[in-house]
């Protein structure tokens, strides 16, 4: 009980633990005891290490089951997102990911005489919950899988793969 304590930053938080290990900030004050860095982190570690012997001792059981992503609906409207899906990355890392937000659109773009391209995004090409191209997308996205880009220098480039074309006067 008491006043809540501000932490703080990050940077700052490290320079604490190598520089000042004594601080006040380390004391647990609810404890008779007065705590420094090195006894919060040791408890801290056994108590995570508990956990996850007692609920994640499985070695099939992976970071992407602990963490998992969501895509979520713009609107947050049950029902409407993607719902948890075991994917790995973190918001530090390459695949860059949390729990609820992270890169949509992936793109590799090999650059040449010839243009190449894979790219994807989550969810699909329709706004339409109805349509089946709503969310058509996310279940590669998770995957990591990417999909062939057309890159055209004229309309007449790639007429097989163009599907129809949309003239507006």
């Amino acid at each position: 009980a008491g006043e809540p304590i501000i932490l703080p930053e990050t940077w700052r938080m490290i320079d604490l633990l190598a520089h000042q290990p004594q601080d006040t900030i380390f004391d647990n004050r609810s404890t008779p005891e007065t705590e420094d860095a090195g006894m919060i982190v040791s408890k801290a570690f056994h108590q995570a290490a508990a956990t996850i012997s007692d609920h994640w001792a499985d070695p099939a059981y992976t970071w992407k089951d602990a963490k998992g992503t969501e895509i979520r609906h713009l609107a947050r409207l049950p029902g409407m997102g993607s719902g948890l899906m075991p994917i790995g990355g973190y918001r530090d890392a390459p695949n860059a990911l949390s729990r609820t937000a992270g890169p949509s659109w992936r793109m590799i773009v090999e650059l040449g005489p010839q243009v190449k391209a894979r790219g994807i995004y989550p969810g699909g090409q329709s706004g339409n919950p109805g349509s089946r191209y709503y969310d058509n997308m996310i279940g590669e996205w998770s995957k990591g899988k990417y999909q062939d880009l057309i890159f055209m220098k004229s309309p007449d480039d790639d007429p097989q793969s163009v599907l129809f074309t949309l003239e507006i006067n």
